[in-house]
């Protein structure tokens, strides 16, 4: 979703439910923003504007998302998370989160599994000449 503000002040927001986004499918978003002009990525508000927040059943924990730029981003962005209170569809207290993406100067990549995982990626030997 876009904003329209003042030139020169253009911000983009985007939303995602915690029900269904797996953590680590939100790093793409978060790279995306800083690579661009920065943004907001709102977890926990589906696309037409229902609250689905963190305490659903099927709902991942606020926390994975809160660091997912720490593990799943190369070099890692800057990003500010905020927990901003509210009441559920259901009528229950819960929070969504607010993410914060300031833009990059370098180029933000994904991680691979391997890097995640702290293992560093290695060549395959090359064979010898005489085998």
């Amino acid at each position: 979703m876009r904003l329209s503000l003042p030139p020169k002040k253009r911000a983009y927001i985007s939303t995602e439910r915690a029900l269904v986004s797996r953590p680590k499918d939100t790093d793409r978003h978060i790279c995306a923003f800083a690579d661009a002009a920065g943004g907001k990525l709102v977890i926990g508000i589906e696309d037409h504007g229902k609250i689905t927040g963190f305490k659903g059943d099927r709902a991942h924990n606020i926390e994975e998302f809160e660091q997912i730029a720490l593990v799943g981003c190369d070099p890692v962005p800057e990003v500010h998370p905020v927990r901003i209170p509210v009441i559920n569809e259901h009528g229950k207290s819960d929070n969504i989160l607010l993410l914060e993406i300031a833009p990059f100067i370098r180029t933000c990549y994904l991680q691979t599994k391997q890097q995640s995982e702290g293992q560093q990626r290695r060549a395959r030997p090359r064979p010898s000449a005489g085998t």
